[in-house]
């Protein structure tokens, strides 16, 4: 049974609203003043808030500020008033505050409004035990902790600055914090923001904007996102900005807007890297290996536990979690048996068991610094050469370089460049 509770100084109003709810199915608690409102909250859990604005003993901002700053309300709140001032609407927007009903309201409105804020998933979720619910990046202890986070900021519907790294899931986590079911929108060109910052909000109105990365916009563009996170508030869109570098330093070395920064420094979270919660790489798998056998219109597969261990740490994952479900994917073309192992892994990350070639830790320290670098360098480059086959694609992306910063270092070092089948290139031909 859905809970609902009305807070309204007008008899005749809560009566009224008391009934109609109740006729739809819903359990209805009714407070007329602040007072009997906080002695209702502190007893009872609920699912949907209705609260006017003005009470003769308090108001709805001052109950919705008291009850965000104990971080105990994770109901959606609906507000209730005849008081249509844009300003005032602004702020209890910036509160978390779902939708506004104009009083005095119709029979539809109020049901519509009531069933739309309650069927929205992300509003499901805020009012669902957490542990029920599979965190976005996994169930360690760490993903737990961005979890609350994350429902933290859905409680308002102030700009957030998301700071990760290639092939995190940050479209996810926004949506985790997007305005309930309205308009969710990823941006796919800066121009955009850069020509258009007012039609773009004005297409959201109410919904959630979410920028992949905003560290790439050069000055223009960051002058049309200032903007927009000025204006945000007067179309109540919500904008998540991600971004693969520390905007603070850019600020502070001068090559990034100041005006941004600002707008989004106070309501920040980061998104922790695979490599640092590689206990969630097994739930993670095992919820996508459905998906990707669909994907690949393959029947049902299994992995087994020491597969799934071996995963774990069988690279750094310096592309997340768009690594891991690109690797998984190609686990699944590659073995044609009904449950993947550890052999499977290994053979296609391209793992060997031979042991890598190592130095004498004493010879190194008769070199200079620079000399014994080289010397290391080049024995661990050709270790993972002979662990990839050769494969310097595996290589580039197990080092976190890319293939021509990578050929590069091994023509340095004076690494001889063979093919996968171990031959070396030819010579080019002199013209």
């Amino acid at each position: 049974m859905t809970n609902i509770l009305v807070v309204d100084d007008e008899e005749g109003i809560r009566s009224l609203i008391s009934e109609i709810l109740t006729d739809e199915g819903y359990t209805v608690a009714l407070a007329g003043n602040g007072r009997q409102a906080r002695e209702l909250y502190a007893s009872q859990v609920f699912d949907l808030l209705l609260l006017d604005i003005w009470m003769p003993d308090t108001d709805g901002l001052t109950l919705l500020k008291e009850w965000n700053a104990q971080g105990s309300r994770t109901m959606p709140v609906i507000i209730m008033s005849a008081f249509s001032e844009e300003g005032y609407r602004h702020r209890f927007y910036q509160m978390g505050v779902a939708a506004f009903l104009a009083k005095p309201m119709s029979y539809a409105a109020l049901v519509n409004g009531v069933q739309d804020i309650l069927s929205t998933p992300e509003q499901r979720l805020a009012n669902a035990d957490l542990k029920k619910s599979p965190g976005v990046l996994g169930d360690s202890a760490v993903a737990r902790a961005l979890e609350l986070r994350l429902m933290e900021l859905a409680l308002t519907r102030n700009p957030v600055l998301m700071t990760l790294e290639p092939g995190s899931p940050g479209e996810a986590c926004a949506r985790r914090i997007a305005v309930g079911n309205n308009p969710f929108e990823v941006l796919k060109s800066p121009t955009d923001l850069a020509e258009t910052p007012k039609q773009l909000l004005q297409r959201l109105r109410g919904g959630t904007l979410f920028i992949p990365n905003v560290a790439s916009f050069d000055k223009r563009t960051q002058e049309g996102l200032a903007l927009a996170l000025e204006r945000s508030a007067e179309f109540a869109v919500r904008i998540i900005c991600g971004s693969e570098e520390l905007l603070g330093l850019r600020v502070n070395e001068g090559t990034y807007s100041v005006r941004v920064y600002q707008a989004i420094c106070d309501n920040a979270v980061r998104i922790p890297p695979l490599r640092d919660r590689l206990e969630d790489i097994p739930p993670l798998i095992v919820r996508w290996l459905p998906e990707v056998a669909r994907e690949q219109g393959r029947g049902e597969r299994g992995i087994t536990p020491d597969a799934l261990r071996e995963l774990m740490t069988a690279r750094p994952w310096h592309g997340n979690e768009a690594e891991l479900r690109r690797q998984l994917a190609g686990l699944l073309l590659l073995s044609d048996q009904d449950c993947l192992d550890e052999h499977d892994v290994r053979r296609h990350l391209g793992m060997t068991t031979e042991e890598p070639i190592t130095s004498d830790l004493q010879h190194l320290l008769q070199m200079p610094m620079k000399k014994a670098v080289d010397h290391f360098s080049r024995q661990y480059l050709m270790a993972l050469l002979q662990r990839f086959g050769n494969n310097k694609s595996a290589v580039a992306e197990y080092i976190g370089k890319d293939r021509t910063a990578l050929h590069k270092i091994l023509r340095r070092l004076d690494i001889p460049l063979h093919d996968e089948q171990g031959n070396k290139p030819r010579p080019r031909a002199k013209k």
